[in-house]
């Protein structure tokens, strides 16, 4: 899915945002909890927009939910840390930052233990409460705005005007796994020999690439061969016709095969390989490029549906998931930065 150049542009972004937060981290945490609500607002506006305007992925891929599940962590950390920082304990406390607070050589075993056990059960229980709370509430809060004219709809989401509510979701979670899925998790990590083997294409991102690719290597041989045969024939024609024959002109060579392919690549598009899918139905596959009535056309074309149907079946998003997963998400990093920690002085773990 990824090639070299994608790899080593993601490893640089990932060193300089890095070094970014070693450097200028502390001082942005500072300048982010000595003012007013402001701040820490602005920041969940600009991240807010930051998901709003999320480039539209090309296919039906997690990365557009993975990437709310971080912007909402982002959320709840800048106004929890800023939170925090106002009240009136953590200002009177000696311990200024939570490296000192809980210093490895100041705690007890037991405590520790009851810290990463207790905050764990708190991430789980908050997102088993509120994920079923806001979707089965938020539809019909979708719904009255819409009617106003509010609704940004994004690609692969249904919108909230085309259903009445959200029935259970199947894999809709790619950053944190549900409670119940953990067990078969650690089964499979103990059993690596049932791991299943993926061979051909496992999305239609895939297939459709391989579609593009037979399409292209199909063109460009037929090109190649017109391209050999108009040559051929220019050579018999100026050994039979000898020196009668006038020179081509620039203007009236034969054309280059590399520029023709190169243009037939361009007419190779996405859009005319689409796969229609809708509500969970059958991906279908979309013509065969070797023509219907020939008989590599109805190989293929049984080839395809072999292959599409192979595919496992997109599932339907709903609109309502977006602010979910980012509420679900901004607490989830709230909890580690103010919640949790006020549980833990509570029941004297810290």
């Amino acid at each position: 899915m990824h090639g070299f150049f994608d790899v080593v542009v993601g490893a640089a972004l990932g060193a300089l945002i890095t070094l970014f937060r070693v450097v200028l981290g502390p001082t942005y945490d500072l300048w982010n909890i000595t003012d007013g609500w402001f701040r820490p607002g602005l920041a969940v506006v600009l991240l807010g927009f930051a998901v709003r305007f999320h480039p539209e992925p090309a296919d039906d891929c997690p990365c557009f939910d993975d990437s709310v599940a971080f912007l909402g962590v982002i959320m709840g950390i800048e106004t929890g840390t800023w939170h925090r920082a106002q009240s009136e304990t953590f200002q009177n406390s000696k311990e200024l930052s939570i490296s000192e607070l809980y210093a490895f050589q100041q705690q007890h075993p037991p405590k520790m233990i009851a810290r990463l056990v207790g905050g764990v059960i708190m991430v789980f229980a908050w997102r088993a409460v509120m994920k079923p709370s806001l979707l089965k509430t938020l539809p019909a809060v979708f719904r009255f705005v819409d009617h106003w004219g509010l609704m940004i709809p994004r690609r692969y989401f249904l919108q909230a005007s085309d259903y009445n509510q959200v029935p259970s979701l199947r894999k809709d979670d790619n950053v944190l796994p549900s409670a119940s899925d953990i067990p078969s998790m650690l089964f499979s990590f103990r059993t690596p020999k049932r791991r299943r083997i993926s061979v051909g294409p496992q999305s239609e991102a895939d297939a459709r690439e391989y579609l593009a690719n037979r399409v292209q290597k199909r063109r460009e041989g037929r090109l190649a061969s017109s391209f050999r045969r108009k040559r051929t024939r220019q050579s018999q024609s100026t050994i039979d016709l000898g020196a009668d024959v006038p020179s081509l002109s620039p203007k009236d060579s034969v054309e280059d095969p590399t520029s023709a392919i190169a243009a037939n690549r361009k007419e190779v598009s996405a859009s005319s390989l689409q796969v229609n899918w809708q509500n969970g139905d059958l991906l279908t596959p979309p013509a065969s490029d070797a023509g219907a009535s020939s008989d590599s056309g109805r190989e293929d074309e049984k080839n395809d549906r072999k292959m599409f149907s192979s595919l496992e079946k997109p599932r339907t998003h709903y609109d309502v998931e977006v602010i979910t997963k980012l509420v679900v998400y901004a607490g989830i990093g709230w909890l580690a930065v103010e919640g949790n920690p006020m549980l833990f002085e509570l029941f004297g773990l810290v």
